[in-house]
């Protein structure tokens, strides 16, 4: 039995028991087994076998990747933008061994957001900056560099873009973008400009940067898309 039939099955119990508390507890208590991430089997297999690859990973949006990544022991930079969930995050046993030391936890304050992080009002020229280049500002290109960045939280065509932007700053041209949801989201397209495709599963997509991205445009597109929270 796999762990992903296997936590369903728990799961399922669960809610026949009407005990959803105890889906929290298992996840804070066993993040490995319970806490998996929120993706589809093929998705997941994409997603493995691109982080295997990597040794320093930062996300936008915290949760099951997170727990993954930290397994394989991986050095992660993490965005998270629900208060609420960041600081259950910050209960769960392999979160708190990790911090500050393999796993570095930011939270960005959005205002109200609904349980997955969105904001609930239109936010703010400074707010949505906070989430998708804050950050960059914590991580030093001289002590380690970045070779995957998952996207899968907020504002994910202004965290994709920027992302191309510190990419080509620190002449980092072979690190990994991956972002979820992808093909099914007809806005998040517009990042093609300056992607390439390296591989696909479903919605998840994996992106590496293009040659000779026109610098000046790049900059113009994130202006117009930081106000986009989907």
């Amino acid at each position: 039995m796999t762990p992903t039939i296997f936590t369903k099955i728990v799961f399922k119990a669960c809610t026949i028991l009407k005990r959803k508390d105890w889906r929290w507890k298992l996840k804070q208590k066993f993040p490995v087994l319970f806490f998996l991430p929120h993706m589809r089997r093929v998705e997941f297999r994409l997603f493995k076998k691109t982080m295997a690859a990597s040794k320093t990973v930062l996300e936008y949006g915290s949760g099951g990747s997170t727990i993954y990544m930290l397994s394989k022991g991986k050095t992660v930079f993490s965005v998270e933008s629900n208060e609420a969930f960041y600081k259950y995050m910050n209960t769960i046993s392999l979160v708190k061994e990790s911090l500050n030391n393999k796993f570095f936890f930011f939270f960005a304050n959005l205002g109200n957001t609904n349980e997955w992080g969105r904001p609930m009002a239109n936010g703010e020229q400074q707010s949505s900056a906070n989430y998708y280049a804050s950050v960059w500002d914590r991580i030093d290109p001289s002590l380690c560099k970045v070779d995957a960045v998952f996207i899968d939280g907020r504002y994910r065509v202004a965290c994709c873009l920027y992302t191309v932007f510190k990419l080509l700053r620190y002449e980092w041209t072979d690190t990994k973008v991956v972002i979820h949801d992808f093909w099914r989201r007809q806005h998040y397209h517009v990042v093609l400009e300056f992607l390439d495709e390296v591989a696909s599963a479903k919605d998840l997509a994996v992106f590496q940067i293009k040659r000779n991205v026109n610098t000046a445009k790049l900059r113009a597109m994130i202006e117009q898309h930081e106000l986009a929270a989907a």
